[in-house]
Order: structure tokens, then sequence, then C-alpha cells
């Protein structure tokens, strides 16, 4: 396991049981996100920072979201999940299969869609 640490948070890289590059950010209060480490490195390249912290939502909901004001998210602020998905301004919020904020790799978010009047889940 490789160990980057930026400005407060540690963030580790590693692969997991399905040969799968990893990457494991540090929040700001000591939790733990993963996400896929191609996804992790287009986020940083399209300039936002490494620095996460865990967010509640208006309904009570938990998110991971962006740390700070710099950068990309000077104005905007987005949830990290948002942004793995590569969610549009107008689609649904992306769901957490496991029900668990901290797990942000693709194969565990799904954008829902409306399909003849119901929502059916599309992987993202």
């Amino acid at each position: 396991m490789l160990a980057i640490l930026t400005e407060a948070n540690p963030i580790l890289r590693t692969i997991d049981a399905d040969g799968n590059h990893i990457v494991i950010v540090t929040l700001l209060r000591g939790e733990k996100a993963l996400l896929l480490e191609e996804d992790f490195n287009r986020i940083i390249a399209q300039g936002y920072s490494p620095l996460w912290r865990m967010a509640r939502a208006r309904d009570g909901s938990c998110y991971v979201a962006i740390y700070g004001r710099s950068g990309r998210a000077a104005k905007f602020r987005p949830a990290i999940a948002d942004l793995v998905v590569e969610r549009k301004r107008f689609q649904p919020l992306p769901i957490h299969l496991d029900n668990n904020p901290l797990n942000l790799r693709r194969d565990n978010l799904l954008i829902p869609q409306k399909q003849g009047g119901g929502q059916n889940p599309r992987p993202a």
C-alpha cells in the first residue's frame, strides 16, 4: 500500500481482491472513503481538491463532499459520488447500493432513470 500525504489527509493506494486499483481517502474527521484510482485521478485532474469531508444533506442523509473552497470548488462543492458517475445537472442523485456513502466505487453507484412513470436504477 502506497501512502501519499496531502495537507491533512493520507491517501492510500491499493489493489482489491478483484485486481482493481483502489484509492482510500481519509476524510476530515477520519472516515475512510473508497473509490477506483482512475476516478480519483480524474477528479483531481479536473481541479478538485483531494481534501474531502462527510457532509449532511437536508434530509439527514450523509455524503462525501469536497472540503474548502479552492480550485474548481470555489463556488460549487459537489458530492464526490456525483463526480464519480459524472452526473448531469438534471439527473437524479446517485444511489449507493450498499447504503454506505463512503463506498464511492462505480459498481456501488446507480443513477435512477425514469421510465414509463417509474424509477428504474441504471448502473453508473
